[in-house]
């Protein structure tokens, strides 16, 4: 190219959505087009001029699209999407972990662990009632659950929020209906649970803690009360639901809490559409979820520590 020629190029899309590169030069103020090709015409010619020229470094003859590089560890094969993230069963429980007197100086006290899912509970009672209170032929259970700030990917405050508050009132529903009120007149059970770390099923290892920690104060209950979640994903049923599943966009999920003694069910939490024949289905997977953890409680207040594999 002359000394005295200026060159200037420019994308240009077509017609049928592809794009020409064009090149114009001029010299003594007169604009002429040089040469309009198409980019693959541009590829070869620059080609060329890069092997003439010792200053300038050419690219790899062949390259790949960034998208696959991106992408490429991420994708799975189809068989292996429709496997949990812990390669379980869909109607199989994570492992348990259950023990009491774990806090010295409550009245009971129990500790259970679902996969990840770690929940603390403590008991304490029956107390006489605060004075100026009306008098009450049954006792009054209170319950206070809260996730600690660093129980959940996403950091919680440190009072308690309206899904505490909701959870504490399920999980005192479902006491109440176990714990026999009427042999402790004037008398106030109070429930604490915290939630060290929550992977999933949190409402259910809740129900499953408080249940044994009032049994550790040696208060009378009719039974245990034993608590297992399920989720719908796309027509699946998945058991005892982790963290990543529970939180995927369009899921329904049900909570059950079960008296396995008593043949009876104390709550049901339900969130997001479920069909009838569904729900009888789901239903039938939680309580045999429910059975599998009344065991590992039995075991837990005979013998401690006890786990299930």
């Amino acid at each position: 190219i002359p000394h005295d020629v200026s060159i200037r190029h420019r994308l240009v899309r077509t017609q049928n959505g592809g794009i020409n590169f064009c090149c114009y030069w001029w010299r003594s103020s007169q604009r002429k087009t040089l040469k309009n090709f198409s980019t693959l015409q541009f590829k070869e010619q620059l080609e060329m001029s890069g092997k003439n020229d010792k200053f300038r470094n050419c690219g790899p003859e062949t390259s790949i699209p960034i998208e696959n590089l991106l992408y490429a560890n991420d994708q799975e094969p189809p068989e292996a999407e429709l496997k949990r993230p812990d390669k379980r069963e869909d109607n199989a429980i994570r492992k348990i972990f259950c023990q009491t007197n774990v806090v010295p100086n409550a009245g009971g006290s129990a500790y259970v662990e679902a996969g990840n899912t770690k929940v603390l509970g403590t008991c304490y009672g029956p107390r006489d009632l605060i004075r100026g209170r009306q008098y009450s032929d049954h006792g009054k259970l209170t319950c206070s659950l809260q996730f600690t700030p660093f129980s959940c990917r996403k950091r919680r405050g440190h009072k308690q929020d309206d899904d505490d508050i909701e959870i504490s009132r399920i999980v005192a529903q479902a006491l109440s209906y176990v714990i026999r009120l009427e042999k402790y007149p004037k008398s106030l059970i109070k429930v604490f649970l915290v939630v060290l770390e929550n992977d999933g099923s949190a409402l259910a290892t809740a129900l499953t803690c408080a249940s044994l920690a009032v049994a550790n104060a040696n208060i009378e209950m009719l039974d245990l009360v034993t608590g297992c979640s399920l989720v719908l994903d796309n027509s699946r049923l998945l058991t005892d639901p982790v963290h990543s599943e529970e939180s995927k966009r369009g899921v329904s999920s049900l909570t059950l809490a079960y008296c396995p003694s008593l043949d009876e069910v104390s709550g049901v939490t339900q969130s997001g559409p479920i069909q009838d024949s569904q729900l009888e289905e789901a239903t039938a997977k939680c309580l045999q979820g429910c059975s599998q953890v009344f065991l590992v409680q039995q075991a837990c207040l005979r013998t401690q520590p006890n786990t299930i594999k």
